[in-house]
């Protein structure tokens, strides 16, 4: 029995086939895994990131070198902006100066920043964002004021000028105040002053008044964006949505327009704006200015600052354009012009809400009563009735025409469209 077993056996294992093994010796083709491919990929994007930020710091830092040869510190500019819990349009405006700027090295800022606890901090804002060049710019051209619990401590937006006017200066010639969320056009700089000079240089002004230039800015259609981001977030969206304001400007729809009165807001006139049919061909004269743009002489809005009254009140924001505009006129004898360019000198493009400032001890009704006291020349010169509560045609057409036909038809567009408006007068 055994051997049978053993004999079929052996028949089995002949009927098999002969299996041969032999050992590969060529190297196994290695594969990276998705991630290695992904690190690796970082790796270049980082690099190349790296290097064309150093490429645009160098050709931003020649071009500024090169455009301000030849340029006088004598024409220095203050910027003047009260950032009332802001910092993210603060910030974002003072990017937008630098960087828009004829000659960045003639731009200077002072900031007059009110803050609550875990509020974003202005300059640490624009100094994560900004390139080496751009940081040490940042260091020596920007002051800051900071103030904290800005819901109690708040006066406005005069009182912050004032300080900022009294503490921050360095012996700059001008002065541009603008809101937080301003975006600056190219040449900003060189536009203002050289319409400055070219109003400066006519008969139309007399030696003891002062220039004021003046415009309402634009407004873009607001980006909303989450309440606390971070720098690289704000950053893309400000990218993003600049590509419609760029759009605009060169579509000319965000052409110059000039501040007009068209109503109360209780018992304070509220200042709008209008757009020009046609851009004016010689400086055109408004009887009230914005604070979204007003740019003149430093020395005389500390004049001013100093000596009005109006600059000791608590202002709320709504009030703060007419108010600055008695001041100047009365206090400074200005006279507003509207600067004249298809494109704006600015456009308003806020990131998010602003907080509105309205001072604790604000009080409307004392300050109406004083205004119609002190500054009722300025008032009559405007065409408003506070007692009344009338508004007459001149507060509401915003422009001082002159005689010749041809420039009211390029400041209102047609006769019809004047004498509208002229028979309104009172």
């Amino acid at each position: 029995m055994t051997q049978e077993k053993r004999m079929s056996a052996e028949r089995v294992a002949s009927e098999r086939p002969i299996q041969i093994f032999m050992q590969d010796t060529t190297r196994k083709k290695i594969s990276l895994p998705t991630w290695g491919y992904i690190a690796i990929g970082s790796i270049v994007v980082y690099a190349m990131y790296k290097l064309y930020k150093t490429y645009t710091s160098y050709y931003w830092l020649r071009t500024v070198e090169k455009r301000c040869l030849g340029i006088s510190p004598s024409e220095n500019i203050l910027i003047l902006i009260h950032s009332y819990r802001d910092s993210q349009n603060t910030a974002s405006s003072i990017l937008s100066a630098i960087q828009s700027a004829y000659c960045p090295k003639r731009v200077f800022f002072g900031i007059y920043q009110e803050l609550e606890p875990h509020d974003a901090d202005v300059y640490q804002l624009c100094e994560s964002y900004v390139t080496m060049h751009e940081k040490s710019y940042l260091q020596n051209n920007v002051r800051i004021i900071s103030m904290d619990d800005a819901k109690t401590t708040t006066n406005g937006s005069l009182s912050a000028w004032r300080e900022l006017s009294n503490r921050t200066t360095m012996g700059e010639k001008y002065f541009l105040i603008v809101h937080p969320g301003a975006e600056f056009t190219s040449n900003w700089d060189k536009l203002l002053i050289d319409e400055y000079k070219l109003i400066q240089g006519t008969t139309i002004v007399r030696p003891e008044e002062t220039i004021v230039l003046s415009m309402v800015p634009q407004k873009e259609k607001r980006v909303v964006v989450e309440s606390s981001p971070n720098v690289d977030t704000w950053m893309k969206t400000l990218q993003q949505s600049g590509n419609s304001v760029n759009k605009a400007i060169r579509a000319h729809r965000l052409g110059s327009s000039f501040p007009v009165v068209k109503k109360f807001n209780g018992r304070i006139p509220v200042i709008t704006s209008k757009i020009f049919p046609n851009t004016p061909a010689s400086p055109a004269e408004s009887t009230v200015m914005s604070t979204s743009l007003c740019f003149g002489k430093l020395e005389n809005f500390v004049h001013v600052c100093n000596s009005s009254p109006l600059f000791d009140y608590p202002i709320a924001d709504y009030a703060t354009d007419w108010i600055m505009s008695a001041a100047l006129y009365s206090d400074g004898m200005a006279r507003f012009f509207v600067p004249r360019n298809k494109e704006g000198i600015v456009v308003e493009r806020r990131t998010h809400t602003p907080k509105s400032c309205r001072p604790k001890y604000w009080s409307s009704k004392d300050l109406s009563a004083f205004c119609q006291k002190e500054y009722y020349d300025f008032m009559n010169y405007v065409g408003v009735d506070k007692n009344e509560g009338i508004i007459t045609g001149r507060a509401q057409m915003g422009l001082l025409p002159g005689p010749q036909i041809s420039d009211i038809i390029k400041k209102y567009g047609t006769l019809q469209e004047y004498e509208r408006i002229r028979r309104a007068f009172k």
